[in-house]
């Protein structure tokens, strides 16, 4: 409903919604017609799985898409100019979304929300007054242009255009900074508890000495944190998985987390710091900058 709401205000008429497909390729496609129809509003509708993807930080980001038709071997220019929603209960969001969404949340404070009765249909009150709504918006962007857009907010990268037009105008007129969401946003991603667990349960273990996968494997044998933390990230039925451990530490290499407790805390990334034997070595290395 609080999609359909910014939608009727936007285009006069209720989202047309997508699902989210079992995997990324599926969502890909469906986000692929959508954009090439040129919606204006693309709702994903009662998401489970994580928000990420190449294709959709892609359309957060660039203007122009390059996709492809579906059942053609051919691609076409489409403008990314949609204004994208994703809603479902205890929403997450992965690896590069996260600095590219806002969060909004909507607690009930009761078991069965649907059964809660209101005074008003903000569906009907938002199509009655649309009008007055599109004015009151376009003043405050009016009045926050003519007071020569005062700097309210630093700078958001890949968003400075929106960061210095919407996000400072509603700073301006008090309506609170929408971006300090970005850091709820962060603490659900999978990912980066992922990569932090591992990263602060490997310094635990082994400080920063230089390690291959195998030997990081073996350190973690009587070690359950450690051990653990590598599974959430490379395990299988057999236990931990080299290779895939291999191609998870080369992904996150070089990203910094914050580890320790927080009167101690610490600056830490994983580095590769050499060759043994022909086994790439890596490290965790403290920060220190």
């Amino acid at each position: 409903m609080l999609v359909d709401v910014c939608s009727i205000i936007c285009t006069g008429k209720r989202a047309p919604v997508i699902a989210q497909g079992r995997t990324e390729e599926e969502t890909e496609k469906r986000l692929g017609a959508a954009l090439i129809a040129g919606d204006a509003i693309i709702s994903m509708d009662n998401c489970s799985s994580a928000i990420e993807g190449d294709l959709l930080c892609q359309a957060c980001t660039q203007e122009i898409l390059r996709i492809r038709i579906l059942g053609q071997s051919r691609n076409i220019d489409a403008p990314s100019n949609a204004c994208l929603f994703a809603n479902g209960n205890n929403l997450a969001v992965g690896g590069d979304m996260t600095r590219r969404t806002l969060l909004c949340s909507l607690d009930p404070k009761v078991e069965r929300p649907e059964l809660r009765t209101f005074s008003v249909n903000p569906l009907q009150e938002a199509s009655k007054n649309r009008g007055a709504y599109v004015v009151a918006a376009l003043t405050i962007m009016r009045a926050h242009h003519l007071a020569g857009y005062p700097h309210t907010a630093g700078p958001l990268g890949s968003f400075e255009a929106w960061s210095r037009r919407v996000r400072a105008a509603l700073i301006w007129v008090g309506a609170g900074d929408p971006c300090e969401t970005i850091e709820r946003v962060r603490k659900s991603d999978p990912k980066l508890a992922a990569r932090h667990a591992v990263i602060e349960q490997w310094y635990a273990v082994c400080r920063t000495e230089a390690l291959t996968v195998r030997q990081l494997v073996k350190s973690a044998e009587d070690k359950p944190g450690l051990r653990d933390a590598l599974m959430e990230v490379a395990g299988t039925v057999d236990g931990i998985n080299n290779r895939r451990l291999g191609k998870w530490i080369a992904r996150n290499r070089d990203r910094i987390v914050t580890i320790g407790d927080p009167t101690a805390q610490k600056k830490a990334k994983i580095e590769e710091c050499g060759i043994r034997q022909g086994s790439t070595l890596w490290r965790i290395a403290l920060d220190q900058a």
